[in-house]
């Protein structure tokens, strides 16, 4: 679970999108990696309408120009960009564990974000000062990513909520 970005204009900041695959941009064969599909049927059970299902393209930097985004669409077919699906659905398969993507979205497709790719650290950790350089050189964007963000988070806060209720990963159906 966490934050993705739209590469289409159907899919909005706030929402949720179940990735029912991912494609590594970094695998030349653009081999395609899918997600559990009771796992996804049960989530999508427990989301109702405010789950999509989507395909999803999983880079390893944070693609910050509306244009690559767009291309991003294009080239692959996917509907939303994050940076850890292909990861985790190729580590759950070799391990035969069930898995699933789910994601909030937290930038559209339309607008550019402020390059912060060299204010996270090879840990994966954010670096403040690169990161407050970055953002008060594009200030608009730098505005629209943490609005964006602050949405995303406040949604993922209630969809966690709603997926980890009793009903569906407790008691009777338990999923593990």
């Amino acid at each position: 679970m966490g934050l993705g970005g739209s590469l289409t204009p159907d899919l909005c900041v706030g929402d949720v999108a179940l990735l029912e695959s991912a494609i590594a941009t970094w695998q030349p064969d653009r081999s395609e990696l899918k997600g559990d599909r009771a796992l996804i049927d049960k989530l999508q059970a427990r989301l109702g309408q405010s789950g999509r299902r989507v395909k999803g393209v999983t880079c390893d930097r944070l693609v910050n120009i509306a244009a690559e985004k767009r291309q991003l669409a294009e080239k692959y077919g996917a509907s939303v960009v994050e940076m850890e699906g292909y990861g985790v659905l190729e580590y759950a398969q070799e391990h035969e564990i069930a898995c699933a993507i789910v994601r909030v979205i937290s930038d559209d497709c339309f607008h550019d974000l402020p390059d912060a790719n060299g204010a996270i650290s090879p840990e994966g950790t954010l670096r403040s000062l690169p990161l407050a350089w970055r953002m008060m050189r594009q200030p608009l964007a730098a505005l629209r990513l943490m609005r964006g963000s602050l949405q995303g988070l406040k949604v993922l806060e209630q969809v966690t909520a709603q997926l980890f209720a009793n009903e569906v990963f407790g008691g009777k159906e338990n999923i593990e």
